[in-house]
C-alpha cells in the first residue's frame, strides 16, 4: 500500500513507498452427514427421505446406491429427496461443488415381489396355482419365499380362493391380480417390480406344455386393452 503522512493541512501520498498485503479466502467446506444421516432408514421407490447434515447448500445431485434421485435443498442442513424407481439397498451420496459425502449407513430398499409369481420362477402360469395348492393341502412346499406373492386376490389371507383367482385370470380371462402385477393399470410399483425381477417380457419355462403358459408381456397388453376399453 502507498505510504501517507499528514502535514497539518492535508495528507501527503507517497506512492513510491509500497507495503505488502495478503489476500486470503476460506473455501467452501465439503458436506457431511450428521446424526443418523437420514430418515426413514428404509422404504420402496417413491418413499420421501430427509437427509440431515451440514454444507448441503448448492448440492448438485443425490444418489441412492449410485442411482440419481429427485431432491430439494431446504436449507444448508437438510435435503428432502425421493427414493428413485431403480434404487437398490446401499448408501446415500450427496454431491456439491465443494465435494461429496456418502453415508456410513445403508438405505434399505425391500426386495420387489410380483403378485401371482408364487414359485418365483419369473413366470406367472399354472405352476403358480399348483404351488399354492401344494402349500395349502400337501405341505409341499413347506414354506413360501414370499406369501404376499401367493395372496393373489390381496385379501390378506392365503387360502383356496387365491389359487382359484389366479386360475380364473389365466384361463377364463378374469381380471388380473391386484398390483404389483405386470399389466395392472396405473401401478408404478408393479412396473418397478417387473423390471427388477426380469418379468416384463419373460415367459414360462419350456418344460411345461405351451397351453399352460401365458407370457407376461401378453398378459400386460391384454390388461392394458381391457383398461382402455373400460375407460378407466
Amino acid at each position: 500500500m502507498a505510504g501517507k503522512s499528514w502535514n497539518g493541512f492535508k495528507w501527503n501520498i507517497d506512492d513510491t513507498s509500497m507495503g505488502q498485503f495478503v489476500l486470503s479466502w476460506h473455501p467452501t467446506t465439503r458436506p457431511e452427514f450428521t446424526g443418523t444421516g437420514f430418515s426413514p432408514r428404509s422404504g420402496p421407490p417413491g418413499t420421501k427421505v430427509t437427509l440431515r447434515g451440514i454444507n448441503f447448500t448448492g448440492a448438485t445431485s443425490v444418489l441412492f446406491n449410485g442411482v440419481s434421485a429427485d431432491f430439494t435443498v431446504t436449507s444448508d442442513l437438510r435435503i428432502t429427496t425421493t427414493v428413485p424407481l431403480d434404487a437398490t439397498t446401499g448408501p446415500i451420496t450427496v454431491v456439491t461443488p465443494a465435494g461429496s459425502v456418502t453415508s456410513a449407513n445403508e438405505f434399505k430398499v425391500p426386495a420387489p415381489f410380483v403378485r401371482g409369481d408364487t414359485n418365483a420362477d419369473s413366470a406367472i402360469d399354472l405352476s403358480d396355482a399348483i404351488w399354492i395348492l401344494g402349500f395349502l393341502f400337501r405341505g409341499s412346499p413347506e414354506t413360501l419365499s414370499c406369501e404376499k406373492s401367493a395372496d393373489t386376490n390381496d385379501d390378506q389371507k392365503l387360502d383356496l380362493s387365491d389359487a382359484v383367482a389366479l386360475l380364473n385370470h389365466l384361463f377364463r380371462g378374469a381380471a388380473a391380480p391386484p398390483p404389483p402385477y405386470p399389466g395392472s393399470a396405473g401401478t408404478r410399483r408393479a412396473r418397478w417390480a417387473a423390471r427388477r425381477l426380469g418379468l416384463a417380457s419373460s415367459v414360462a419355462g419350456p418344460s411345461r406344455p405351451s397351453r399352460w403358459q401365458i407370457p407376461l408381456a401378453e398378459t400386460a397388453e391384454r390388461e392394458e386393452r381391457e383398461v382402455s376399453q373400460s375407460g378407466e
